[in-house]
């Protein structure tokens, strides 16, 4: 697996490219096209024995990223600033939007990542609804170890 730090001019490239929204994102996540899962998390033994095992690349804007943070901290703002939001479609799990640093949220944003690269998506309600349970767990995984 790689992870590919990238401004918002080339996340918003290889999204029109491979997604047709031309507009840039927090995250994006190429899956090998070597590796197949049965299901999530469910590899499938490779059609070719000895291929390297990588499970493919994720780009990260980071400052979209940045901008995403500004966002989340308004919203958490006695104030709020909900009306501030232009971009709805950020992910899965409310896991980040309580993250207001980028070395912190970085790593979150890598395990939604990762999880697309082992199979999952929120394509429909109840992907959405694997996904963010599975996220969220991995996260507070991830926290516990940190602590």
């Amino acid at each position: 697996m790689s992870i590919h730090f990238a401004t918002d001019e080339e996340v918003r490239e290889l999204n029109l490219e491979t997604r047709g929204k031309d507009a840039p994102t927090d995250i994006l996540s190429f899956p090998s096209p070597f590796v197949e899962f049965a299901e999530p998390e469910a590899l499938l033994p490779p059609e070719f024995p000895g291929m390297p095992k990588d499970i493919g690349d994720i780009v990260i804007s980071v400052p979209y990223v940045e901008r995403a943070i500004a966002l989340d901290a308004a919203d958490a703002a006695p104030e709020g600033g909900a009306d501030l939001r232009v971009d709805e479609d950020r992910g899965v799990s409310g896991a980040m939007a309580s993250i207001f640093d980028l070395r912190e949220r970085l790593p979150l944003l890598c395990i939604h990542g990762l999880l697309h690269l082992l199979g999952h998506d929120h394509i429909d309600d109840d992907d959405y609804e694997l996904m963010v349970e599975r996220e969220e767990e991995v996260c507070e995984q991830y926290k516990a170890l940190r602590t």
